[in-house]
């Protein structure tokens, strides 16, 4: 049995406190929104490497009619990709030593909402919270504290009614009949279709599990001169959400008036983009990199500026990279200023200063003897 110190140290107190807090002292800046809804139990229990894993799907999308068994299969599969990612290898209907029980909820409703984009990213954020790691649950305490506060700079413009869903996702390990560890999400979307966002969720909810940090993931490359057709069919129009962060986040394009050929900027390797959007929905740690110093987590310019980095398989097992992603915020939430493959020597360089931020926030929540 897989056990973190984690919670140990109390941070799940922390978030707790902060969010009952925070709650109490500042006004909902949307009144018709349900307040998240998280539940976890026993939650630093986690099966080991060699374990036995199964993994079932149940749940409904309304209003939509007939069978979700296509629906619930990708879910299985991308869940279990997740943890493959982690080093799970063991996987059976048969003879498991834990199931792994995925149950959701889409429903459709209506709200008035304002068209202030600040606003709107505001009520597009979800809360989670698991035995996820130092990163995951300071992005969660960030969202939090984005929910329940209003931004000076936003202005009200119009109100309107929207049509927008609510996602409900449980994730349970179960063994020998007795259930361990559940997670729940809860969060709003535009978005009937669960599946585009089903990634960030799950990561998410897996952040908590036990990984090992040799194993990278294999994206195929994206041809050169196919940038604008693999942005306008997979990004535009659409926001990401990542683990790491906690509002949404957009690559920018070309104004009309500038003179550079492509819809996006800020890619400078695009064979690579199929990583960049990858780690944006799957980076469980962010790093500052708009102050020299780290002393509040909380502060705002903490937040202002951040990179995000990972290591993957280009194309083949034989062409090993390293990416890095830079990030500006903004009032409507995370503009991509910059995507590229870097080297060994820049990609360590990251990793240094990105385990000087974890140490850091190990001693921020380092609050008893």
């Amino acid at each position: 049995m897989y056990e973190r110190s984690f919670y140990e140290k109390g941070i799940l107190g922390t978030v707790v406190f902060l969010i009952i807090f925070i709650g109490w002292m500042l006004p909902k800046t949307i009144s018709s929104s349900k307040n998240p809804m998280t539940r976890v139990y026993e939650r630093n229990q986690y099966p080991g490497f060699d374990s036995n894993l199964k993994i079932i799907v149940e749940g409904e999308t309304n209003p939509l009619l007939g069978d979700e068994t296509f629906i619930r299969e990708q879910m299985r599969r991308s869940a279990q990709k997740l943890l493959e990612r982690r080093g799970y290898t063991n996987f059976s209907n048969e003879n498991s030593d834990y199931t792994i029980k995925i149950t959701y909820r889409t429903n459709r409703f209506f709200v008035s909402e304002t068209s202030s984009l600040d606003k709107m990213s505001t009520y597009n954020q979800g809360y989670y919270s698991t035995g996820s790691s130092y990163g995951v649950n300071l992005a969660n305490m960030m969202s939090t504290l984005r929910f329940n506060t209003t931004t000076q700079s936003s202005k009200i413009m119009t109100l309107k009614t929207i049509t927008t869903f609510e996602h409900i996702i449980s994730m349970e390990i179960i063994t020998t009949e007795k259930l361990i560890w559940k997670g729940d999400v809860y969060f709003n979307s535009r978005n009937i279709d669960l599946m585009n966002e089903i990634i960030p969720v799950f990561q998410k909810l897996l952040s908590g599990f036990p990984k090992k940090e040799d194993i990278y993931p294999l994206v195929q490359v994206v041809k050169k001169d196919k940038l604008d057709n693999y942005y306008k069919t997979k990004c535009k129009g659409y926001y990401f959400m990542s683990p790491a962060l906690p509002y949404k986040i957009e690559f920018k394009e070309t104004s009309a008036s500038s003179k550079s050929i492509g819809h996006v900027t800020g890619i400078e390797n695009p064979e690579g983009f199929e990583a960049f959007v990858d780690l944006l929905q799957t980076a469980e740690i962010m790093l500052p990199t708009g102050v020299s110093k780290y002393k509040d987590p909380f502060k705002a310019n903490i937040w202002s500026k951040v990179r995000l980095g990972g290591t993957y398989y280009l194309g083949s097992k034989s062409n090993k990279v390293h990416i890095l992603i830079d990030l500006v915020g903004k009032p409507s939430g995370y503009l991509i200023s910059k995507a590229r493959i870097v080297s060994q020597e820049e990609y360590q360089e990251f990793k240094t200063k990105l385990k000087e931020w974890n140490t850091f926030l190990e001693n921020y929540f380092d609050f008893y003897e």
